[in-house]
């Protein structure tokens, strides 16, 4: 009995914890501030590492070693919809920024991506 308490604490700790970060999300205005002009570091499934540059003219290329990816983005109400050549990555997110981290948080409440800025303009060049 004494496991069982504990893990359904645990998932009742995680279950709050996605509900706090979901809440915490940046406006529109806030997210155009945070990510134009940004560079971010994304580790997908597998441990493949990309590089994001997000424009503020809306474009965004991503780099991995699998190749360049080029595309568009734009801050729609309070999420920022991301559409790239490279497959299944296309959709709108909230935002919800906690330092250096971004954290895409899906319409379902899920999150789907943690994001880190390593650059601004003027910091580094684009991948």
């Amino acid at each position: 009995m004494p496991k069982r308490k504990t893990m359904l604490a645990a998932i009742l700790l995680c279950a709050f914890a996605a509900q706090a970060s979901a809440s915490d999300t940046l406006s529109g205005a806030e997210i155009r501030q945070a990510i134009a002009g940004s560079t971010l570091l994304v580790t997908v499934l597998g441990g493949d590492e990309y590089t994001e540059y997000f424009a503020p003219d809306g474009t965004v290329t991503m780099k991995g070693d699998d190749g360049v990816y080029d595309g568009t983005w734009v801050v729609v109400d309070d999420t920022i919809c991301i559409e790239l050549t490279f497959p299944s990555n296309d959709g709108c997110w909230r935002v919800a920024l906690n330092g250096h981290a971004i954290t895409l948080i899906g319409m379902d409440g899920d999150i789907d991506y943690e994001k880190t800025i390593v650059a601004r303009d003027g910091e580094a060049a684009e991948p």
